[in-house]
């Protein structure tokens, strides 16, 4: 759109810079955050392997070691992906573009939980089976 300037000039490259720079400057700002953080040691693999349940509507949720990898398979689909540490009992995975945090809870019911997001909480699927 004209706007009556005696000199046209193309933006764009002001905007993309300052597009790189803010992006460089959060990502520094995270890896400082990151890296600030002390984390806590993981359990280890052979406690949180098992057979989880959470009834009829979610199924059971397996836990299983192979080498130094856990693996969880969740869902009716079987889905099989591999859990990765983030701090103490807290682990993650990923499955079809999204990531789910798992907490595992040890005590006279030892039981996960995964974040499905969108702050919503279904409860603990129950260890049944080591």
């Amino acid at each position: 759109m004209y706007r009556g300037e005696e000199v046209l000039r193309d933006y764009s490259a002001d905007f993309l810079a300052e597009s790189i720079k803010s992006s460089k400057e959060s990502r520094e700002r995270a890896l400082k955050r990151d890296t600030t953080v002390e984390k806590k040691g993981a359990p280890s693999l052979m406690s949180i392997a098992g057979v989880y349940d959470k009834g009829e509507l979610f199924g059971k949720a397996v836990v299983d070691v192979e080498g130094d990898d856990a693996y969880i398979t969740v869902g009716p689909k079987g889905w099989r992906h591999k859990l990765i540490h983030k701090d103490g009992n807290e682990f993650t995975f990923r499955s079809d573009g999204h990531g789910f945090r798992v907490k595992f809870i040890f005590g006279d019911r030892p039981s996960l939980d995964i974040d499905f997001g969108g702050e919503e909480n279904f409860g603990p699927w129950l260890k049944i089976q080591n």
